[in-house]
């Protein structure tokens, strides 16, 4: 199988919104990791892209809001909560420690689903292990 073409999910998207995904000139204001709080998700991954965006453009990182938007699991067995290390990373870190930094972790599917609709959130899905992340495949099969 074929990962889905732009063109499908915009037809999958007007099939479910009543609507084609049209490109946009919208601000983005929000950065969003989806998917659930993980190693192999590549939480850690977006953490160093973005302080690597904040040290070339750091008066934009002061308007963007940063979201993890997926369910937390355990780091370890000393550390139960992958929230809480993606949180130390931020705060240790002398360029996010200021960034504007949430945590979304009791949205259902559908909830989900309509936060990461609006246009002026960038969604980042930056997996290690999956070159078509499932999330993407569930979104796209509502």
């Amino acid at each position: 199988n074929a990962p889905p073409t732009l063109e499908h999910i915009s037809n999958k998207h007007r099939e479910l919104y009543g609507r084609r995904i049209e490109k946009s000139t919208s601000v983005i204001n929000e950065i969003v990791f989806f998917g659930r709080l993980e190693m192999r998700k590549g939480p850690l991954l977006l953490i160093e892209a973005l302080e690597q965006l904040s040290k070339k453009h750091r008066s934009m990182m002061k308007h963007i809001k940063v979201s993890f938007l997926g369910r937390d699991t355990p780091v370890d067995e000393w550390n139960p909560s992958y929230k809480e290390k993606i949180r130390q990373d931020f705060l240790s870190s002398k360029n996010l420690k200021n960034v504007n930094l949430s945590f979304l972790d009791n949205f259902d599917r559908d909830q989900a689903i309509s936060y990461i609709s609006d246009p002026h959130r960038l969604i980042v899905i930056p997996s290690l292990t999956e070159n078509l992340p499932g999330t993407m495949w569930e979104a796209s099969r509502r």
